[in-house]
């Protein structure tokens, strides 16, 4: 158990393998505890993008454009 809340959230890839309705309440989730803190999420889909202040593409360890 934390004492204190994370400065930065990294979750890896949080909706791989799940329906819509459980991805809507992970992205509530991560909307709620990104707030105020730096977050960076690594993902194979997009839905991230919708609100994210920057996208990074990296491609084989590679950094690409960012958005």
């Amino acid at each position: 158990m934390l004492s204190l809340p994370p400065a930065v959230l990294v979750p890896d890839d949080s909706a791989a393998a799940i329906d819509a309705a459980a991805e809507g309440r992970i992205r509530g989730a991560l909307l709620t505890g990104a707030k105020d803190r730096a977050t960076i999420i690594i993902s194979h889909r997009p839905y991230p993008t919708s609100w994210a202040n920057r996208v990074v593409h990296v491609n084989y360890g590679q950094k690409g454009t960012v958005f």
